[in-house]
């Protein structure tokens, strides 16, 4: 005789399974229901926050607005590449001289195009005190920034916009659109900025900022208008991330 549990004691159940055994059970037409039903945003959060707490929610994973979605979409890409053989990547090699790259990050919105169809590109921070941005596919090199006065420290991107922003040693903040030499908007900052995270919500587009002494701002993208400050902890924020559901 089949035993139906009920959905508490199943959602109980559920949260204890590894990610890949919950994306494996939701393939069963019996039980794929019950696995939906399990994956409330509550429980996706933690198993989220659990297994990837490094990721950064914000744009790592275009297209997910809830931690359900982003749940099943990690999972599929982690399967995905654990596997993957050694033949089924490509790389090329960018010409040119990068100086040292400090940091890098997507700015095409298209992130990783598996079906080749897409332009993946990347901003790059230089030792130089530039800013670069490359096709991936092709290796070469699209645009430059002129050399800064001071150290570039953070670098954020927003992919849907095109968009990259910086902060530098001298706590400026500036919005690039990468194609331009001089930057849309700068901003100086009373504090050393320590992260920066970018968003796209149905209301616009905005930068979180935390700084040295533990407080959040926040303003709009492009134009860097101040809309907030809040005062989160009694030291610097080093990480800094929105959930995908924007919350």
């Amino acid at each position: 005789m089949e035993i139906e549990l009920p959905d508490v004691p199943l959602v109980k159940i559920f949260s204890y399974l590894y990610a890949l055994s919950l994306l494996q059970a939701s393939q069963v037409s019996k039980v794929k229901a019950r696995v939906s039903t399990a994956l409330t945003d509550p429980v996706s959060r933690r198993m989220c926050l659990k297994k990837w707490h490094f990721c950064n929610f914000t744009y790592e994973h275009l297209g997910t607005q809830t931690w359900k979605q982003l749940f099943l979409h990690q999972t599929k890409q982690d399967h995905r590449m654990a596997c993957a053989q050694p033949e089924d990547f490509i790389y090329k090699e960018a010409a040119g001289n990068l100086d040292m790259p400090w940091r890098m990050a997507y700015v095409s919105g298209s992130r990783f195009t598996l079906d080749e169809q897409g332009k993946s590109i990347i901003c790059i921070v230089s030792s130089m005190c530039k800013l670069y941005t490359w096709d991936v596919q092709e290796g070469t090199m699209i645009w430059s920034s002129p050399v800064q006065q001071f150290n570039i420290t953070n670098l954020e991107t927003l992919p849907q916009m095109h968009l990259a922003i910086t902060a530098d040693m001298e706590k400026t903040i500036k919005v690039w659109n990468c194609r331009d030499r001089n930057p849309l908007a700068t901003c100086a900052m009373a504090q050393i900025c320590f992260s920066l995270n970018a968003f796209l919500t149905k209301d616009g587009s905005f930068l979180m900022v935390g700084d040295s002494d533990g407080n959040i701002h926040t303003f709009t993208i492009p134009e860097l208008r101040d809309i907030s400050e809040v005062h989160a902890f009694q030291h610097s924020i080093d990480i800094l991330h929105c959930s995908p559901d924007k919350k």
